[in-house]
């Protein structure tokens, strides 16, 4: 006998194609820039329009009869504060049966605190602050600086990006290319990456500090940092949501047409940081089941590594991103494999992992 009728709860995955949903998103937004629609809003919807349209699925077993809930609604229990002895508040977030997209979306739109956390949505507003990718060089990939948020924010009315590297793995030989080896003026810097040697080589070549990439390491790139990812490197990147690149140097490639590759070479002269730093790579503890990589203004990420179950509680207001670097385990009921990223609400930001694996999560600090 259960005891109480939620002691049977049954979970699996399914995988849909979600192409024309994402096309239908994009042409929403671009029709609609005022009220930006997002994939969870979709599917919030899909789940309640499913539930609207097959009452069944909305009903429950007490005392031994059957029960029909009157309203549609999604609840989200959050902690009054970060400790596991808190009392609980339940928010729930109330949908009626013949509400449209927009609809639903504006009515999720106003409890986007519970998922994203409340100080990050003072601080971020709609704009999701992280982007994560899984980057595979097959070549070396150009040399480039990122503005910080004051330049950013003069120039293109946005923020700047700061980000990190962490190596899943890397071929015998791979490189990653990151800070100066040598002292060079903002003037030195615009002489040298506008000449050519006869080899073809720019001699920005020989300033830029070149490192061997391992796996495991970690590369902390702040901006204003000149960086570039080598041929030969699979690796985990978190950053600032920002798209403001400037191309430095590209090794003397050219485009389909036959012509070397846009460089920009003034938007970079004053974003670049000229200083000489005694070290490139970042050091953590790597015999540590739970490692702290980064804690700066943007993120702050751990390493997780896991071998049987372990339990992280992170006592913010934030969401949590969690990247699967190696393996398979089961976090919060959701199996995640290899590849995968789960988005964890700041509602729910205790893990419970169950598995063999290894994890970067990243939240807001």
């Amino acid at each position: 006998m259960l005891k109480r009728r939620c002691d049977s709860l049954v979970y699996h995955s399914v995988k849909l194609d979600v192409t024309k949903t994402v096309e239908y998103i994009r042409a929403y937004n671009a029709t609609k820039p005022e009220f930006r629609l997002k994939f969870f809003y979709v599917f919030c919807a899909a789940l309640m329009r499913t539930i609207a349209l097959r009452p069944e699925l909305n009903r429950f077993i007490a005392s031994n009869r059957y029960w029909q809930r009157n309203e549609l609604s999604m609840n989200f229990v959050v902690k009054e504060n970060f400790t596991d002895e808190a009392p609980e508040t339940s928010n729930p977030i109330y949908f009626k049966p013949d509400m449209v997209l927009s609809e639903y979306a504006e009515l999720i739109d106003k409890y986007k605190g519970l998922l994203i956390g409340n100080k990050v949505y003072k601080r971020f507003g709609n704009k999701f602050p992280l982007l994560v990718k899984f980057i595979d060089s097959r070549q070396d990939l150009s040399v480039q600086v990122h503005p910080d948020d004051k330049l950013a924010m003069e120039r293109h009315g946005c923020a700047g990006k700061t980000e990190m590297w962490y190596i899943i793995k890397s071929d015998v030989g791979a490189k990653i290319y990151a800070g100066l080896k040598k002292s060079i003026t903002p003037e030195d810097y615009e002489q040298m990456v506008t000449a050519e040697t006869k080899e073809g080589e720019n001699p920005m070549a020989n300033v830029i500090a070149t490192h061997e990439a391992h796996q495991g390491d970690l590369f902390f790139l702040p901006a204003g940092r000149l960086h570039a990812i080598g041929a030969g490197c699979f690796l985990a990147e978190i950053q600032q949501t920002s798209d403001i690149t400037y191309r430095v140097y590209d090794f003397g490639r050219k485009d389909a047409h036959g012509k070397p590759r846009e460089l920009h070479i003034e938007q970079a002269k004053d974003a670049i940081d000229y200083q000489v730093w005694p070290e490139y790579r970042t050091s953590y503890d790597s015999t540590q089941p739970t490692s702290q990589l980064i804690n700066c203004p943007y993120f702050v990420v751990h390493r997780v590594v896991v071998q049987v179950a372990q339990q992280i509680d992170f006592h913010c207001d934030s969401f949590v991103v969690v990247v699967c670097l190696w393996g398979e385990a089961n976090i919060n009921g959701i199996k995640v494999r290899q590849g995968e990223t789960l988005l964890v609400p700041a509602s729910e930001n205790v893990l419970y992992i169950f598995g063999n694996a290894t994890f970067l999560t990243a939240h807001i600090r």
